[in-house]
């Protein structure tokens, strides 16, 4: 695994990490840009990451959970009219040599019912779950919300 500090602005830590994993039948992905920004509600949280399967075959996501809630999910934000719904996704395919990111407005892991208050600073245990690849056990960063 390896992590690495950048410096954004004076005041501002940001904790990025890059982790690899690859499945006993060579399936690599490579986990990065990790970062959940502090949530305005006490009950849910969202995880943004970009997923990148550097493998010769697909990879499909199959599941997450987290230290910080009872249950994490892939959710799409869908827009209809002028309001926003999140559905979830359920597994997700990742094709050889593609990336998934997890972004705003867009796909993101959705921390629900969280076990504790989240702040600035804080670090979250977050565990995906894929087809191939495995287990990746991620450390991502509670930052702030812009």
């Amino acid at each position: 695994m390896m992590r690495r500090v950048v410096v954004l602005l004076p005041l501002l830590l940001v904790f990025s990490a890059t982790t690899t994993a690859c499945g006993s039948d060579g399936h690599t992905i490579v986990v990065s840009d990790l970062r959940i920004p502090a949530p305005p509600s006490p009950d849910v949280a969202n995880a943004y990451m970009t997923i990148r399967n550097t493998a010769s075959e697909s990879d499909t996501l199959l599941s997450a959970t987290s230290d910080a809630s009872q249950s994490a999910e892939v959710h799409l934000t869908m827009h209809v009219g002028a309001q926003e719904r999140m559905m979830p996704t359920g597994p997700l395919i990742i094709k050889s040599g593609r990336t998934l990111r997890l972004a705003p407005s867009d796909r993101h892991l959705m921390l629900n019912r969280l076990t504790r208050t989240l702040r600035v600073g804080d670090h979250v245990e977050v565990t995906l779950q894929f087809l191939h690849a495995g287990t990746i056990r991620l450390t991502v960063p509670v930052v702030a919300f812009s």
